[in-house]
């Protein structure tokens, strides 16, 4: 595919041509048997990597890594006109077919190499709590429906409202702090998760598996370790902590 012919299709993709061109775009596609292959394949590498990446930042990182990957591998030597390219002889092949290929290479590359995601791990047991008075029933039922539905904003007014009347409970404490970790409330979260941690109730690991998690989504990949490393043999979350280990 020549230069023209690629930006042409990048163009057609991105909805810039006009009618006329359209129509032209259109009319090669049906009658250019070799534009229709070129514009397939370009389309599906595009659409391969659209759907991969929300990130504008990963999406850059990834595209730094195709510049190095081109200049090394497809453009030719300046200083030397009848130096052969290291790996592809681009006589034999279609120039875009290589550049498609240097995609599919850099991507796999990239995603092995990349972090694990907090979305992984962040998977929480449902808030299922004990009634302890007539009057904290509609909060209690509150705090469950919205915890379990996922509006981490909503559940964590409903557990402040219910720690008010009841400070010392540690379960309602560990589900807020997941409500403000969810919300990137990163410092107040952690407050709790480290009181909790330090204490000796039976959610002592959970919140260090928690805290481990704060510092996973903040891509703080050190101190993560450090806090994966403290839970201990015979804990629930002891399984989930060494896979996480081992993925950073």
């Amino acid at each position: 595919m020549n230069e023209k012919d690629a930006q042409f299709i990048e163009q057609f993709l991105n909805n810039e041509l006009n009618e006329t061109e359209v129509k032209t775009f259109n009319f090669r596609l049906k009658n250019d048997v070799d534009f229709a292959k070129e514009f397939n394949l370009y389309k599906e590498v595009n659409d391969t990597l659209s759907k991969r990446f929300s990130d504008k930042d990963r999406e850059n990182e990834l595209k730094e890594t195709l510049t190095i990957l081109g200049e090394k591998y497809v453009k030719p030597n300046k200083n030397n006109s009848d130096a052969k390219p290291k790996i592809f002889f681009l006589q034999r092949y279609n120039k875009f077919l290589v550049a498609a290929s240097l995609v599919i290479f850099a991507t796999l590359l990239w995603f092995n190499d990349s972090k694990p995601n907090f979305s992984d791990y962040a998977n929480y047991p449902n808030l299922e709590l004990t009634t302890r008075s007539t009057t904290a029933n509609n909060h209690i039922k509150k705090a469950e429906n919205s915890f379990n539905n996922k509006d981490y904003e909503a559940a964590q007014k409903e557990l402040e409202i219910l720690l008010k009347t009841d400070r010392t409970k540690v379960e309602l404490q560990l589900y807020l702090a997941i409500c403000l970790m969810e919300q990137n409330h990163f410092n107040k979260a952690d407050k709790l998760l480290k009181k909790i941690s330090n204490g000796n109730s039976v959610y002592k690991d959970k919140a260090i598996w928690y805290l481990a998690l704060s510092k996973l989504k903040q891509e703080r990949y050190k101190k993560c370790k450090e806090y994966l490393k403290k839970i201990p043999k015979d804990s629930s979350e002891y399984a989930d902590a060494q896979d996480l280990l081992s993925r950073l």
